[in-house]
């Protein structure tokens, strides 16, 4: 039975928020303790949550130590963490020191994401994988051949896959030379416009191999793997015009393609695991495993991130469809029914998604913190060279007032985000 079963809805969400937000945070924390400790850092405040009152306050080992009322988030201050005008245009090491510092939380959020997988492999066994595809990429060799969405790639050139990493390597072993791959396509799709008849369906004949698509906009479907997350969703969209397709067979053929110069064809994957398939790895091996599967989750983000920001930029579209992202979603809307090992799998891709969000430049972010630090260096030198500045030209005041504008534009464009992605949540506007 599933530990939150038993209290009320509103106490469930509590608990798994809290319990989310803790693992971030912990990970993000223990990061930076951790290797300013190794490169002789100083912390001089260790707090665990926000607000003014405190549980617990204490001074040790030379920092104080706290705990407030509000346990969610926390932070880590040192000596070397307040600066000045002077210390940012003349001080590298300062600066230099100060990157370090704000890269060492997201890089706790990956230890431990790569820990806990690793743990999860190691203690309770691993599947044996082959790839999913959950995004093409446009003009692709992959978009040309008609590969789709929620394709599983079965063989490369005959080969069976059983190992992720290994199909991943013929395929890109590859470049410019044709490839067969062995497609295994969801079909026989079963639609329903009736809410009643879906959960009865859902109920007594679903698999859990199938596919459910729900069409709630004009844009692509959205595509689950298991009915949980699916019913989730279907709790948040309107009814009244409900379109839901599941899949109860598959088909099987044969796809040639060429991948590219660099041997890639252009498709995001995901590990998809085989039925009827258990490994026992050693902790070695789980570790290894863990590198490699959150390696390529990152990867497969950072390209989806990417793509998003190029269409932005480059073609005008405002509409956001990050596909990895929602699907590693569809862990947290599933979050009620775990056991330990998925909770394990769960809280390790929450770490990564979380140490990766971080290092985008919003407000208040790392990525922000960073970008802010080195242009302000930049644009400073390249003012003195060109200009004969005595002083500063970005100072404090400047910055402030740039990061003015910045959250201005920033807020414009998630409107806009909003407005072309989410129609029917704009309309609340």
């Amino acid at each position: 039975m599933p530990p939150f079963d038993d209290l009320p809805i509103i106490f469930q969400l509590a608990l798994r928020l809290f319990l989310l937000i803790e693992v971030i945070t912990l990970s993000h924390l223990s990061g930076r303790l951790f290797l300013s400790w190794i490169l002789g850092f100083k912390p001089i405040e260790i707090k665990l949550g926000v607000g003014s009152k405190y549980l617990f306050r204490s001074r040790k080992w030379g920092m104080d130590l706290a705990v407030t009322s509000l346990p969610m988030g926390g932070r880590v201050k040192y000596n070397d963490e307040d600066s000045s005008d002077n210390e940012l245009s003349t001080n590298r090491l300062f600066v230099l020191k100060k990157i370090c510092l704000l890269l060492f939380g997201p890089i706790g959020n990956f230890i431990a994401a790569i820990i806990m997988l690793a743990v999860s492999l190691s203690l309770f066994g691993d599947s044996d994988y082959t790839m999913q595809v959950v995004n093409i990429s446009k003009n692709s060799p992959a978009e040309k051949v008609v590969i789709m969405r929620g394709d599983i790639v079965r063989s490369v050139n005959g080969y069976k896959i059983t190992k992720f990493e290994k199909g991943r390597q013929m395929i890109s072993s590859n470049p410019n030379s044709q490839i067969t791959l062995g497609i295994e396509r969801k079909s026989d799709y079963l639609k329903f416009n009736d809410y009643k008849g879906l959960l009865d369906y859902l109920d007594k004949l679903y698999k859990p191999s199938d596919y459910i698509r729900i069409f709630d906009s004009a844009h692509l479907p959205k595509i689950f793997y298991a009915k949980e997350p699916a019913l989730s969703y279907l709790e948040t969209i309107n009814l009244n015009n409900l379109r839901v397709e599941i899949s109860t067979a598959s088909k099987f053929f044969d796809l040639t393609v060429t991948p590219d110069s660099l041997g890639k064809i252009g498709i995001g994957i995901k590990p998809y695991s085989l039925p009827n398939s258990m490994t026992y790895p050693n902790p070695f091996q789980s570790l290894t495993l863990s590198l490699n599967y959150t390696g390529l989750i990152m990867a497969s983000l950072i390209d989806e991130i990417g793509t998003f920001v190029t269409d932005l930029f480059v073609e005008g579209n405002f509409f956001l469809e990050v596909y990895l992202m929602s699907e590693m979603f569809q862990f947290v809307l599933d979050f009620s029914n775990f056991n330990a090992s998925l909770t394990l799998k769960y809280l390790s891709m929450l770490c990564l998604m979380a140490g990766l969000l971080n290092l985008i430049p919003f407000p208040h972010s790392v990525g922000y913190c960073i970008v802010a630090i080195v242009g302000r260096n930049l644009v400073n030198k390249i003012c003195k060279i060109l200009f004969k500045l005595d002083g500063d030209f970005v100072t404090d005041d400047v910055e402030n007032y740039l990061g003015l504008i910045y959250r201005g534009v920033l807020g414009l464009v998630l409107l806009l985000i909003i407005a072309h992605s989410f129609p029917d949540f704009s309309r609340l506007f």
